[in-house]
Order: C-alpha cells, then sequence, then structure tokens
C-alpha cells in the first residue's frame, strides 16, 4: 500500500495498545511491525525520530502480493493478542482509539473483530464502513450483508478492512485472509470465516475515525 500525506498515526498513549501495518501490529513486549512496499518515508520518520530503539520493524517484499496476504505475511512476524488492520489513508481523530477497540473486545469474549465508524473528512458517516446481516431467506448473499447508515453500536456481519481489530489466535484459526482476494472484499470473506465459528463482529459507533479513501495498492 501507498502511504498517503494525508494519513496520521496513533498518538503515543496508545502505540502500546496495538501495532500499526500499513498496517501496524503490536505484542506485549512492545514491538511493533510494518509490512508495506513503499513505506520509505514512514521508516525514515519513524526509525530516526520516535523508534530509535526499533519498537517498529520494517518488512519489504520484492513484489506486490496484495492487501489480504500483505497482512497475512505480517501476521507471521509477530506473537501480538491483537492485530490491528490499518489503511494507511486512516485519520485518528480522538484519543485512546485503539485502546477503546481493545477494552471493547477484551470485555466481551464473544467479539473476536471490532471495527470504528468511518467518517468523511466533511464528518459524514462513510457509506459502507459495515455491512448488516441478509434477510436468513436471501441465502445467496449472506456473507455479503447490506449497507444500512446507524449510529448504533451492535453486531454485524462485516466491518470494513480500512481499519478494524481482530484477535490474533482467531485470525491464525481461520487461515488469515484468503490470497486470491488482491484487493477488497478480503474483510468480507473473513468476517464471514469468524462468523462461522460461531463469533461476533462488532460495529464500534462510539469509537470514530477518518477514512480519506483512495490509497490504495496496486497490482504490479
Amino acid at each position: 500500500s501507498k502511504s498517503s500525506d494525508n494519513a496520521i498515526i496513533e498518538p503515543m498513549e496508545d502505540r502500546k495498545h496495538a501495532l500499526i501495518s500499513t498496517s501496524i501490529s503490536k505484542d506485549d513486549g512492545g514491538k511493533a511491525t510494518i509490512l508495506g512496499e513503499d513505506l520509505l518515508d514512514l521508516e525514515a520518520v519513524y526509525k530516526e525520530a520516535v523508534y530509535k530503539d526499533s519498537l517498529i520493524n520494517f518488512y519489504k517484499k520484492e513484489e506486490n502480493v496484495g492487501f489480504g496476504e500483505g497482512h497475512n505475511i505480517l501476521a507471521k512476524k509477530d506473537n501480538a493478542k491483537y492485530l490491528l488492520i490499518l489503511n494507511p489513508d486512516i485519520k485518528i481523530i480522538e484519543p485512546h482509539t485503539i485502546k477503546r477497540l481493545v477494552d471493547k473486545i477484551y470485555q466481551n469474549l464473544k467479539i473476536k473483530i471490532i471495527g470504528p465508524q468511518l467518517k468523511t473528512e466533511k464528518d459524514n458517516i462513510q457509506t459502507w464502513d459495515h455491512g448488516e446481516f441478509m434477510p436468513k431467506w436471501f441465502l445467496q448473499l449472506v456473507t455479503n450483508g447490506y449497507y444500512k447508515g446507524s449510529d448504533k453500536s451492535h453486531k454485524v456481519a462485516w466491518v470494513s478492512g480500512a481499519v478494524f481489530l481482530i484477535e490474533k489466535n482467531i485470525f491464525d484459526l481461520v487461515g488469515g485472509f484468503d490470497k486470491n482476494y488482491f484487493l477488497y472484499n478480503e474483510e468480507l470473506d473473513l468476517c464471514w470465516r469468524v462468523r462461522k465459528l460461531g463469533w461476533h463482529v462488532y460495529y464500534d459507533t462510539q469509537v470514530k475515525v477518518v477514512h480519506v479513501g483512495g490509497v490504495v495498492a496496486r497490482r504490479s
């Protein structure tokens, strides 16, 4: 994924709660792991400034393997309790954003994936930041769900891959992202496989982030 001038990273007080990926993720020991292809700007900033003590590790690949497979590779590099999937076009606008996501997933043992409400730069709820359950009789689309704007936190069919938190043991259990999804829809498939095991996917409207949009990886 390509980084954006608009992208900002989590405030310092939250960095101990989750790793950052173009992705960042994090383990209990405080080490972060980054996987990406165009991260020279981030590497220069964070290795020379805040992360002189190597709290962040950078991993690069010669080929673009896609969003999902890139995160699969990253997840194998660390033993974090949680993985934070985070696009480079996300703006953290509230304090303790990651901590609040971790707290919610920690308090409810049935929740294994949690995503915040996505806002546009004009402060509107971003369309398709989550998917509602399809009616049971609509079996052919049960994995996809449908969008309905909501300010209420609740269980959903899926949350946006722009940013969400998942328990790493569950991510590993279901085999991570399906690498056949190069870009787009991989989060729908992942959420569906987690729900098939009886776990919950949760849309938390009390936590809000801005999704600039349009900063994605290209197959090359």
